[in-house]
């Protein structure tokens, strides 16, 4: 097997591991194990970030794939409820404006997508990131 095969086999795991975090956290009863799962399951993401990076940076990867690999995510670890907000993100909007607009519903839900930040500064790092994020998609279509 080549790097490509490893680093594919790699990402295949890294996403059994979310799916079987946000199951386990689905079915626990425990709200600070609940907790720690949910967060553990955001780590694999990550993990699955930086191997679609490093399939990027030996020129295996194309947007496509990555796109896709987003929504996958995002489909297995978020309800259509967790949606509205970042249904209502349009990559016209400027960063600010998306901003606001995720730190409006967190502080009417108390959660962004599928996640529930702990606090305000929690809550606007993590909407700082998905409103560079969506600004940076859009220039790379």
């Amino acid at each position: 097997m080549h790097d490509e095969g490893y680093i594919r086999d790699l990402l295949s795991q890294e996403e059994d591991a979310v799916s079987s975090y946000v199951k386990a956290a689905d079915k626990v009863s425990n709200q600070d194990i609940r907790k720690v799962l949910l967060d553990i399951s955001k780590e694999e993401v990550v993990h699955k970030g930086e191997l679609i990076a490093l399939l990027k940076l030996i020129g295996i990867c194309d947007h496509a794939e990555i796109k896709q690999g987003e929504e996958e995510v995002l489909n297995k670890i978020m309800t259509n409820e967790d949606f509205n907000v970042l249904e209502k993100i349009d990559a016209r909007m400027s960063t600010s404006e998306i901003i606001k607009e995720i730190m409006n519903s967190w502080e009417k839900t108390g959660k962004i997508g599928g996640s529930t930040p702990e606090d305000k500064k929690a809550a606007l790092k993590q909407a700082a990131a998905i409103a560079y994020e969506t600004k940076r998609n859009s220039k790379e279509s």
